[in-house]
């Protein structure tokens, strides 16, 4: 019973824990389908997480879709310069 206790804070008040930013995950998985896309979420919901005061989790996945995003779209830009250049 004594553990029990300890583990409860000093107000007595059970808080949720934080909950996980939805624009990260879709950041994240959108950023393998049109890289863009998944990077203009992903700032969002990395700018949201980095505002709110309580905490929201998805701090990782708004980074990794933010790097996914740059990734591939760098990518499409170099296949569309190369696309070009071999129909001159």
């Amino acid at each position: 019973m004594d553990q029990l206790q300890d583990r409860t804070p000093p107000d007595g008040e059970i808080k949720a824990p934080p909950r996980m930013n939805p624009l990260a995950i879709a950041g994240f998985a959108t950023g393998f389908v049109c890289g863009p896309v998944g990077l203009v979420l992903s700032i969002i919901a990395y700018k949201q997480i980095a505002r709110d005061i309580e905490g929201q989790r998805g701090w990782g996945f708004a980074k990794a879709g933010i790097g996914i995003g740059i990734g591939l779209g760098l990518i499409h830009i170099f296949y569309t310069i190369a696309f070009i250049a071999s129909q001159t």
